[in-house]
């Protein structure tokens, strides 16, 4: 058995349990399906040629239920976290929060909303928290540890873990690596060549150069969320995760609030939508009862933290439609009727009046 060892650190408040919701609790299948998922993303092309092939290339890595069975790797999370690592009212205890104005503590708690309702506040993991992951390889493949790494390595600096993690919660950073000389990817490299960023030009560059490098230049298909083509908006670093996600929300609050009677291009944010009047916008089928309840948002707001003290806010636009061929939006009832059209949120990073690096994948 082969492992490496990452050392991590909470970045910003982890709302993430196993089977009792009120312990705080990181899983190694939770963590294995969200690497899942940014493997998907990074290999999109693959969907272009044929689905079964993503499908059976993803089962050699992941596991699946039927031919290839479990997984390539392990997971193990060297963690059992302490009454002082919980946090269990976030916005009356954590004291940096408190020092920051109404406005941008409101924008915190409507990014964060459900997790803090009176009488059924969310426990979460205190940022600051350390914890270790290993990585456990029974079989010698190369390749398994180079799709591994990507998959990891883009969890961390795109992704998050828990509750709202589109929203900057449960983000974490690796402080260092152990174990990893085996394998050709050099977890160690990469991440000690990340945490030396110290501005958001540093940060556009480790993107171009580290990330860019593994996408493919063949078509893909945007039935499904790809990396290929989405946008990276890089804002500048602050001092602490709350500042540097009061950034992102405040603008983002600010829209949505003055842009709520716009109810048919709001979904476009992802949906369910709940508005005031009782109405609830979804999606489904042009002429049919075929509806669709949930879809995530395509935008994800990020805090990278480099070396001691650097908190980057991001924002990922995910490429991909919102909805299947033959779908639009509507409310419960079939009415209100639109397309998707996603200029409502080229608008709202347009509407963001600060100074930010801009790439694309």
């Amino acid at each position: 058995m082969k492992k490496v060892t990452l050392k991590c650190e909470v970045v910003t408040p982890m709302f993430i349990a196993g089977a009792n919701s009120c312990v705080p609790e990181i899983r190694g299948p939770s963590l294995k399906g969200v690497m899942r998922f940014w493997w998907r993303a990074l290999n999109g092309n693959l969907s272009f040629k044929d689905l079964n092939l993503l499908k059976t290339e993803e089962a050699k890595i992941f596991g699946s239920s039927e031919k290839y069975g479990k997984s390539s790797f392990g997971i193990r999370i060297d963690k059992s976290f302490q009454r002082n690592e919980i946090e269990t009212n976030l916005f009356n205890n954590i004291n940096i929060l408190n020092t920051l104005d109404d406005k941008n503590k409101s924008a915190i708690k409507y990014i964060y909303y459900f997790m803090y309702i009176r009488g059924k506040e969310r426990h979460c993991i205190r940022p600051g928290v350390e914890f270790s992951i290993d990585l456990l390889f029974s079989k010698d493949d190369k390749r398994i540890y180079e799709e591994v790494f990507k998959a990891f390595a883009l969890l961390t600096l795109f992704g998050a873990l828990g509750a709202r993690s589109r929203r900057g919660a449960g983000c974490f950073t690796v402080n260092s690596v152990e174990g990893d000389s085996f394998c050709d990817c050099k977890y160690s490299e990469f991440f000690e060549k990340y945490n030396r960023i110290s501005s958001t030009k540093d940060l556009k560059l480790f993107i171009e150069e580290e990330i860019k490098k593994w996408i493919s230049n063949d078509d893909y298909s945007d039935e499904y969320t790809t990396l290929k083509g989405s946008k990276i908006y890089i804002f500048g670093q602050e001092d602490n995760w709350e500042k540097a996600l009061s950034k992102i929300a405040k603008p983002y609050y600010e829209f949505r609030t003055k842009n709520e009677s716009r109810i048919t291009e709001t979904p476009n944010f992802g949906f369910p939508i709940r508005h005031k009047n009782g109405t609830t916008m979804i999606a489904g089928k042009k002429r049919k009862k075929d509806k669709i309840i949930r879809r995530a948002s395509p935008l994800i707001f990020k805090v990278i933290k480099t070396g001691k003290n650097n908190y980057f806010p991001i924002i990922i636009w995910l490429n991909g439609r919102l909805l299947p061929n033959g779908y639009e939006i509507m409310d419960f009832n079939g009415g209100n009727r639109a397309t998707e059209d996603d200029s409502i949120i080229e608008e709202f990073i347009n509407s963001i009046d600060c100074k930010k690096e801009e790439t694309s994948l």
